[in-house]
């Protein structure tokens, strides 16, 4: 299977419209199908929004294996987290006695 079967049939499990998926990319509905019927794989500027909305890994829609240095409970805190506003995360970190993200620390930005 391939990144184009994946991902349609992602959608169709997720009940997610080609529309949906046009709309989260801010393309026309027309590319969108054009992909489908010509079993056309989405440009690589696409594949992050397209597992954001699918929430999915990248490495699912490419290769159709999981990570497996993660339980799915594991990857699902992990996209939550990605997902959460930035106090949510903080509160996240505190609560799991993580501190700051690396690159904050070293940048001097804070969230929250």
């Amino acid at each position: 299977m391939d990144i184009n079967k994946r991902m349609f049939e992602q959608m169709e499990q997720k009940n997610i419209k080609m529309s949906d998926l046009a709309k989260h990319l801010n393309i026309n509905k027309t590319v969108v199908s054009s992909w489908k019927n010509r079993g056309t794989n989405p440009p690589a500027e696409y594949i992050v929004q397209i597992c954001e909305l699918l929430n999915m890994s990248i490495e699912f829609l490419i290769t159709g294996k999981e990570y497996q240095g993660w339980s799915r409970e594991e990857q699902n805190l992990i996209d939550a987290y990605r997902k959460a506003t930035p106090a949510m995360q903080e509160a996240a970190r505190k609560i799991l006695d993580v501190g700051e993200p690396e690159e904050e620390r070293s940048s001097g930005f804070r969230t929250g």
